[in-house]
Parts: structure tokens; sequence; C-alpha cells
């Protein structure tokens, strides 16, 4: 990401991934800073981990696959932040900044929301259809938007996540689930010769 693409930000948010490892060559608190201009604030942090070599055969050793890009053990191996306008701030405490906030469309404003969504901010999602469901009115059912935002289990690791996962363990460690692995392997096979 260079600053001549941050010049014309208007509510779109900047994700930007810092890694652990030597490459991606950017300070956090210089882009923050020059992000802050721009009234970009930091909306969330989540951390990409990498479990050692060691504990992901200890895991499949007892027949529990490990997706490396989902599971949560190991250590930070990068941070991704998201940097994001706060425009129920602007638009409530605009003396709060330095410089004028620019204006939003409202095309702009639900596409904020599904970003929020996206990265499990349902919370600041909900708040913002409240706070503007005048104006998001003229475009969609607001009360059923919140009603569908409104998840308790947006973010993995909520309680709707573990009883997935068992729910998963279970069928796979089923007896019928065991007498019918050799089915999917060969339709599997199949697949890979087609």
């Amino acid at each position: 990401m260079s600053i001549s693409n941050v010049g014309g930000v208007t509510a779109l948010p900047v994700v930007r991934h810092f890694t652990f490892f030597g490459t991606g060559g950017c300070h956090f608190g210089t882009l923050a800073e020059i992000l802050l201009k721009h009234h970009l604030l930091v909306f969330d942090l989540a951390f990409n981990r990498i479990p050692r070599a060691s504990f992901r055969r200890a895991l499949e050793s007892r027949g529990i696959k490990t997706d490396p890009q989902r599971d949560g053990f190991g250590k930070p191996a990068m941070v991704n932040v998201l940097f994001c306008r706060d425009l129920i701030d602007e638009t409530d405490a605009p003396s709060n900044y330095h410089t004028p906030c620019k204006p939003f469309t409202l095309d702009q404003l639900i596409k904020m929301m599904i970003i929020y969504e996206l990265h499990g901010l349902n919370g600041i999602a909900v708040d913002t259809a409240e706070r503007f469901a005048e104006l998001l009115g003229s475009r969609f059912d607001v009360e059923r938007a919140i009603r569908l935002l409104a998840n308790p289990d947006c973010r993995p690791g909520g309680a709707g996540h573990e009883e997935l996962r068992k729910h998963i363990y279970d069928i796979e460690h089923s007896t019928s689930w065991r007498v019918t692995a050799p089915l999917r392997a060969a339709r599997e096979m199949l697949r890979r010769l087609r």
C-alpha cells in the first residue's frame, strides 16, 4: 500500500498485514498516524498463527485434522489490522477530528456495514444500522438487517462455533462415518481421474 492510495479515502477501510518475519516492511505506528489523518481508526486486530510441526503431528496422530489457515494454535506469524472510519462518531461528534469529515454516500455506508460484518464486528454494524436507520430504510428493511446482524456467533470462538466443532467431531467419529469412509475415498479418487 502506498500513501497515494490513501489520499482519496472517503469511507472504505484499509486492511494491512504485518508479519513477524522481517517481510512486509511497514511500521505500524507510522501507518496508523498517516491513516488517522484520513480519519481511519483501528477497528480490529487479528492474528494468523502457525502451529509447530510437532503439535500438528501430535494432533494428526490422534485423528484430528489441522488447518493452519484456520486453527488458532501457535505463535503469531502475522497481524491483520483493519482501519476504518467511525461514521457514527464523525456524524455525531465531528469536533473530535482535526480536519473536517468528508461526507459519505448511502452506498459507502452499506459497504462499511458489510465490512464490519465480514470482520465479525456485528455490534458496530448494528449500531450503524440503528444510527442511520432513516437513510438506510430507503434501500432495505433495517429491522430485518438488525435481526440478521444480531448474531452472538459472528466471531470464531463463540459458543455456536464450539457446538458446531463438537457436532462435526461427533459425525466424523461415528460408526456410520467410519463405515462409509471407503465409499467417500473411492468417490474422491474417481473425481481426480476425471
